[in-house]
């Protein structure tokens, strides 16, 4: 039976983006469910919109494990061993031309690009094709919208569509098409989107971040030195908006950052090893986790 808040206000779940690493918050979900700890709100970006979807849908989180790792999702994907290394050139060669994303995705055209529609079962397969207001926990997948810019926070409509949306990696997943909007990746402007959640009427926030750690003594080929300043950026940005997080909710906000640099963000096969990380993690800040959400007085 699930242990609700021994007093008022929202818990919510904040579940980061992170490509592969994400799968670290399904193990980190089972614990949680283990604990009797669920959530109000879930909020994520990235395969965190996707996990977080599952929670949101109270999902068998193990069944989930085992049909996932049945599957080879880098062939589903069509993600090769090269995949990452034609990432980087697609990167290199095409970011300021917006990485091709415009000439492969035809925003005017009614055919989903055939990575798109893999993506698309996939996910659905993952959310068992459920309609985020049906879902019994109220939840919201974070995109960046392709015209303007702005993060866009998907609150109806189908599961699947969201997660894909907010999972769309700029020049390698095409854009996702929903209410005339072309939705990208919402790492792009929001990896850790605790804002959103406080919008939505959070009042304690767990929030779990699995982006990559600057390492020390960094590659300086010139592609390596420009991965680490988009990596610096983005830090600098989560820090930005943790910041502004904190100053509303203070210590009603815990933020958690399992160790995941030795996993690789383009292999999907990994998803035991990711899984196991996130248990190992969590278990051992429960204490602390379960003050949060049942609001214990030290």
């Amino acid at each position: 039976m699930i242990n609700q808040p021994q007093e008022s206000g929202k818990v919510a779940l904040v579940l980061g983006g992170g490509g592969a690493r994400g799968y670290v918050h399904l193990g980190i979900g089972q614990i949680l469910r283990d604990a009797g700890l669920e959530p109000d709100i879930v909020v994520g970006t990235s395969m965190g919109a996707v996990i977080g979807a599952a929670i949101a849908n109270r999902a068998n989180l193990d069944g989930m494990l085992k049909v996932v790792k049945r599957l080879d999702v880098n062939d589903i994907l069509k993600i090769s061993p090269e995949s990452h290394r034609e990432l980087e050139k697609v990167i290199g060669r095409s970011l300021v031309r917006e990485m091709g994303v415009r000439r492969r995705g035809n925003k005017d055209s009614n055919q989903t690009p055939v990575k798109l529609a893999r993506l698309f079962t996939f996910f659905k397969l993952m959310t068992k094709n459920s309609t985020i207001e049906d879902l019994p926990i109220n939840y919201s997948a974070i995109a960046t919208d392709l015209e303007n810019g702005e993060e866009y926070v998907i609150r109806e409509g189908k599961v699947y569509k969201a997660a894909a949306a907010s999972s769309a990696i700029p020049g390698f997943i095409p854009p996702v098409k929903l209410k005339d909007r072309l939705l990208v990746d919402g790492g792009v402007v929001d990896v850790l989107p605790i804002i959103p959640a406080i919008e939505m009427g959070a009042e304690r926030v767990l929030a779990i971040d699995v982006s990559e750690s600057l390492r020390q003594n960094p590659d300086q080929s010139p592609l390596s030195l420009f991965y680490r300043t988009l990596t610096i950026r983005k830090k600098e940005l989560i820090n930005t908006k943790i910041s502004i997080a904190r100053n509303r909710l203070g210590n009603r906000l815990k933020v958690l950052s399992p160790p995941v640099d030795e996993l690789n963000w383009l292999n999907f096969n990994e998803v035991e090893k990711a899984t196991s990380i996130g248990r190992e993690f969590i278990q051992d800040k429960l204490p602390a986790v379960k003050k949060l959400f049942r609001q214990e007085k030290s």
